[in-house]
Order: C-alpha cells, then structure tokens, then sequence
C-alpha cells in the first residue's frame, strides 16, 4: 500500500463486557488503520470473566496496545519513521484514567500487570491515548451485534465502503461479507 498523507497510525480497541451469554466472558476487538485503511483487526473472546466493564475494556487495550508496539516495529523497519507514535481511541475513560494514573487500585491488581505495560509505553511515548465517544467508536463491529445504521457507520469508519453504492475507480478492494451486502475494505491506489 503506498500512500502520501501524513494521517498517524490510529487504533480502535473496545470491549463488549459480558458478551457471552452462555458464560458471560467479554469479547475485545480492535482495528488500526494506516492512511484511511485497516491495517491490523481482531475480535475474540477474552480468556476470562470481567467483573467490571472497565476491565474488560482495559483487557481490550492492553491488546491494542501490544499490537500497536507490534505495528510500531513493523513500520520503522521498513522506513516508515513518520509512524513512531500510535494513537488508541478509547472510548472508555476509566480505563483510559486507570492506564494514565500511577496509583495502585486493589481492585485491579489481577491487572497489576497489564497496568505496568501500558504505562510502560505511554511514558515512552510510542501511544497515545485519546477519548473518543461511543457513537464514533470504529471497532464496535468487532465486538457485538449492532443496529443496521450503526453497524455501517462503524465499518465506514474502518475505511470500509458498499461497492454497490460506491463505484470508485480509484480504489482496489479486497472482499469482507455483510449479511445486507457485499463491502469492500478501501485502500488507496496512487
């Protein structure tokens, strides 16, 4: 993918929290996009139960955050130096407040972990987090069903287009399935 825009490396972790009806496990997805067009996702089932949302959401960015450091090493080896900081939009500002503060919670200290690391790479200024509401949150479709309008507000705002209401010739896609309609993520062609 080439493409000559100075937009930064921007991720969407989030969190269904209680998900799972059968055994209320929560559910994390995130995508990050490059230029306008996804780069990284994943949506999967956490490993354990979340007793509050906030976890689960802080489980969700702990992900994100390792993935963004992944992506991080990626882009610089391959001389993309633009790219060194990561920007996560959180749409959950007690998990947001929980990676920023340095005081130990004895409520989340089975994150104690996970706690140190994000901090870790926040003070090393390789990601940044920023609030984003909940209605602009991208990777809400890679964590729960959604109504139609939301549903594809969010993959438009993962660079994602209906092909058959947009016919760009200025794009090549690749193939995603929706139950309504064919969509096609959107990469740029110089």
């Amino acid at each position: 993918m080439y493409t000559n825009t100075n937009q930064p490396v921007i991720g969407y972790p989030d969190a269904h929290w209680g998900g799972c009806v059968k055994d209320r496990r929560s559910y994390t997805g995130y995508a990050f996009l490059l230029g306008g067009s996804v780069i990284s996702w994943k949506s999967q089932k956490q490993r354990s139960v979340a007793l509050l949302s906030t976890e689960a959401e802080y489980v969700s960015l702990a992900e994100a955050t390792e993935e963004a450091i992944g992506l991080r090493s990626l882009l610089l080896e391959i001389g993309l130096d633009d790219f060194s900081r990561i920007t996560l939009l959180v749409d959950n500002r007690s998990a947001i407040l929980l990676a920023s503060d340095s005081v130990f919670h004895a409520q989340t200290k089975h994150n104690d972990i996970k706690h140190h690391f994000i901090r870790d790479v926040i003070s090393e200024g390789f990601v940044i987090l920023l609030h984003t509401p909940t209605n602009e949150m991208g990777a809400d479709v890679l964590t729960k069903a959604l109504p139609r309008q939301t549903y594809r507000r969010s993959l438009q705002d993962l660079g994602m287009i209906d092909l058959e209401k947009d016919e760009s010739a200025s794009y090549t896609t690749a193939i995603a399935r929706d139950v309504t309609s064919t969509w096609h993520i959107r990469c740029r062609v110089c």
